[in-house]
């Protein structure tokens, strides 16, 4: 059984409502604070017994967010590489019961980037997510084998509009090929055996899946049905991934309004 949007794991981002008791700088501080030994060995024991449940339902693999901000909560200065890797029991869980991971790196959502980050400067926010996603892919690659890069980089102008992205590198000419090939080179270097993944928005056929090929070993395609509206469900726009499939490559992410409402079918491409 694969279940393709099990996870979604994400730390808080924007506004956030506090009691008039609070000073809010308390709070900011506690970015910087390592977790007590207690919260440790709980995240510990949560991580296995996700594990088991999983093993149990018979699960292949999981998909999941390796945000940025998990790793570097606030920018850090260009000459260090104090990362932090929360993850690493969540990692060591799943590959204790053979689950596979399919990890998301370097989604440029707003919620999902450090504090500070300049989305304005394309070199600076490049520079800084080629070696963020650097120290990832190689801290995780004997544990990590398949790396989804971005998230629908056919759709940014569509989140860029609607605030899931902000900042004018989403709408700066070429920052498509320079990020995916930038993402793309990186794990290759870092992992030259591990399978490269791009997800494209597919409902309205307006995938140019060609276009991303080049920069990825297997193209998904997220369809959502009843996005727009909860009934009817109209699924024939699914049947656009027999036009990939007929190329050696495929995909199929089916979705409604952020729930899985159908398979994830996973093929390596075919050389």
């Amino acid at each position: 059984m694969i279940i393709s949007y099990l996870l979604s794991i994400r730390l808080p981002r924007g506004p956030v409502r506090i009691g008039p008791d609070i000073d809010p700088r308390s709070i900011e501080s506690k970015i910087d604070e390592e977790p007590s030994p207690g919260e440790e060995k709980k995240r510990e024991l949560v991580c296995k017994e996700l594990g088991a449940e999983l093993k149990n339902c018979s699960i292949d693999f999981v998909r999941c967010w390796f945000q940025w901000n998990f790793f570097e909560p606030k920018v850090i200065p260009n000459d260090t590489e104090n990362y932090l890797f929360p993850l690493d029991d969540f990692v060591s869980a799943m590959k204790e019961d053979n689950i596979e991971i399919v990890g998301v790196i370097a989604n440029g959502y707003s919620r999902f980037l450090p504090q500070g980050i300049n989305a304005d400067n394309s070199r600076d926010y490049v520079d800084r997510m080629v070696k963020m996603a650097r120290a990832v892919v190689h801290h995780y690659k004997n544990s990590i084998s398949v790396w989804q890069i971005e998230n629908e980089p056919n759709w940014w102008d569509e989140h860029y509009a609607t605030h899931w992205r902000s900042g004018g590198i989403w709408i700066e000419p070429g920052m498509r090929d320079l990020i995916l090939g930038s993402l793309h080179d990186t794990i290759r270097e870092e992992d030259p055996d591990a399978t490269i993944m791009i997800n494209l928005e597919a409902d309205e056929k307006k995938t140019q899946w060609s276009y991303y090929a080049k920069y990825c070993d297997v193209l998904g395609l997220d369809f959502y049905p009843n996005y727009m509206r909860s009934t009817p469900v109209d699924a024939s726009e699914v049947k656009f991934s027999s036009e990939v499939k007929k190329n050696d490559w495929i995909v199929g992410l089916c979705r409604g309004n952020g729930v899985s409402v159908g398979p994830f079918i996973f093929r390596i491409r075919q050389c």
